[in-house]
C-alpha cells in the first residue's frame, strides 16, 4: 500500500503532466511514460482504484499513440453525443447540453 504523501505526489505529477502537455503537445509520449512509472503496475485496484484507473488509461493512450505513429487504426469507437455511448465496448455516460 502506498503512503498518503506518495499518493499526493502522484496526483501532483499528473497535474504537472497536464500542464506540460498543454505547453508542448509533442511531448505526449515521454509524458505518458513518466505517468506509467508514477502509477506503477504494482497498483492494486482494491486498495487504490483511482490510481489503477489512471494507469489503465495511460497505457491505453500510449498504445493508441503507438498505433497511430505506426499507421495502424485501433478498434475504438468514437463517443457520440447521446446520453449513453460506448468506447471499446465500455459503456460511458455523456452529459446532454440541456442538463
Amino acid at each position: 500500500m502506498t503512503s498518503l504523501s506518495e499518493r499526493e505526489d502522484r496526483w501532483q505529477h499528473l497535474v504537472a503532466c497536464a500542464f506540460a502537455l498543454r505547453e508542448s503537445p509533442d511531448d505526449l509520449a515521454p509524458l505518458l511514460s513518466s505517468l506509467a512509472e508514477v502509477f506503477p503496475s504494482s497498483l492494486d485496484p482494491v486498495d487504490d482504484f483511482e490510481g489503477y484507473a489512471v494507469r489503465r488509461f495511460v497505457l491505453a493512450l500510449r498504445e493508441a499513440v503507438d498505433q497511430r505513429a505506426n499507421g495502424q487504426t485501433s478498434g475504438m469507437h468514437t463517443v457520440r453525443s447521446a446520453s449513453a455511448s460506448t468506447v471499446s465496448g465500455v459503456p460511458t455516460r455523456t452529459k446532454s447540453p440541456n442538463r
